[in-house]
């Protein structure tokens, strides 16, 4: 049995980078500690937290970037185990 092939790390594509960043703005909470900021997690994002996001920041999503925060943010609360 030959040796198993090297795996290569996957090249992320940083021009999603701002759907990460509209996750975080929506999922989570900023306190300020002595530390910097405490991040604490929000419920479940809804598609009504979805269209209040976009009525707020004059966002509109497509449909595929919508979706891809739902997923970013079901995959957030399964790693929770929640």
């Amino acid at each position: 049995m030959g040796a198993l092939p090297e795996e290569k790390e996957p090249e992320l594509d940083f021009s999603l980078t701002y759907l990460v960043n509209i996750f975080k703005t929506m999922k989570f909470s900023r306190i300020r500690n002595d530390d910097g900021f405490l991040l604490i997690a929000r419920d479940v994002i809804k598609w009504n937290d979805i269209n209040a996001y976009s009525e707020l920041s004059g966002y509109t999503f497509a449909p595929w970037e919508a979706e891809t925060i739902m997923s970013i943010d079901g995959i957030f609360t399964y790693s929770r185990g929640e």
